[in-house]
């Protein structure tokens, strides 16, 4: 696939043209409910003042939390898809695709099974997710093939096997108090977040957002091969393993604050390249504010769309799947175009 050249200028306005949608986005999700919400309310929600209307309440003590929660759990899956399908060289790479929303989700659900509390949830995450992603490496060289197919095939087996897991702890569930809770978290929620959540995530995206920024040159030579990037003098085994601890961070976070949440990190990764184009430097960035917008978006419909609250992956699912087959329209277009 190749893309159209990309100017220092170009990329910046890109950047901010999508800084920009973030900002809408996430000002619409404190307007926009079952209860409307004027401007000079959501100010007053955002200042936080001493005096307010119940509509500002609402959006200090209600919306807030959440468009903040779904902004930076977005940012998560969209760095994470965007590392992933460099390092990986595979358009279909994704925390979903390869097992790690899967196997962080299992991690997650057994600790919720066990009585663990955020702190708990979300190191099991981090742990499911280091062996599923692990695995998907393993398999993928122990069928002696390490091509964009078999990663896939490799990632749809250890995701089968971690839903296998995760059906067993919901069956060994309390049937009263643990199973609808974990039913529901499972299927990606921002309805329980607290704002004390999506402020312990906010130092978790900042910090991995900054390390894979730091790879970005790293990633874009990786993204040619191994071979070039050792010929440079590149530890590819070593950035390898580095980047795939950050992304799996990323992603048990996200998965702790919100559920499983599906095609964010496949889609939006998609979108920005085709915006602003590979340099992983922009990429990377680019996929953080355009994931979080896209995510702030989703919440506020899966809360305002119907009387009752929509589970985010299915939206997600429902609006990312078309996406994504136009985008590989599109890019197959282009490829001709250019061949």
């Amino acid at each position: 696939m190749r893309n159209r050249p990309q100017t220092a200028s170009t990329r910046l306005l890109g950047l901010v043209v999508i800084a920009i949608i973030l900002v809408s986005a996430f000002l619409a999700a404190l307007a926009v409910g079952r209860v409307s919400v004027d401007l000079r309310d959501v100010i007053l929600g955002l200042l936080s003042t001493g005096s307010e209307s119940d509509a500002a309440a609402i959006v200090r003590y209600a919306r807030i939390p959440r468009a903040l929660a779904s902004l930076l759990v977005g940012a998560c899956l969209g760095m994470a898809g965007a590392v992933l399908q460099g390092l990986f060289r595979n358009p279909l790479a994704g925390p979903q695709t390869l097992g790690l929303l899967g196997g962080a989700g299992f991690g997650g659900a057994f600790a919720i099974l066990l009585g663990f509390g955020a702190v708990g949830v979300a190191g099991m995450a981090f742990l499911a997710g280091l062996v599923a992603i692990a695995a998907v490496i393993g398999v993928a060289r122990l069928a002696g093939e390490f091509s964009v197919l078999m990663i896939v095939l490799a990632g749809l087996l250890v995701s089968a096997l971690a839903g296998a897991g995760t059906t067993l702890v919901q069956f060994i569930a309390d049937p009263e108090t643990q199973l609808p809770q974990l039913v529901y978290w499972l299927m990606g929620s921002f309805s329980a977040v607290r704002i004390e959540e999506g402020m312990a995530l906010l130092p978790l995206v900042v910090a991995c957002g900054v390390i894979l920024w730091g790879y970005g040159l790293r990633l874009d030579v990786m993204a040619s091969g191994d071979e070039d990037a050792q010929a440079i003098g590149l530890n590819v085994a070593r950035d390898r393993i580095v980047l795939l601890i950050v992304v799996t961070a990323l992603c048990a976070g996200a998965v702790a604050v919100a559920g499983v949440i599906g095609w964010v990190g496949l889609v939006v990764p998609h979108a920005v390249r085709f915006m602003l184009g590979p340099n992983h430097r922009v990429l990377i960035p680019g996929s953080a504010l355009l994931g979080g917008a896209f995510l702030c978006l989703v919440d506020m419909t899966a809360r305002s769309a119907t009387v009752a609250e929509l589970p985010v992956s299915a939206i997600t699912a429902l609006v990312g799947a078309p996406l994504f087959l136009m985008l590989l329209v599109v890019h197959r277009r282009r490829s001709l175009v250019g061949a």
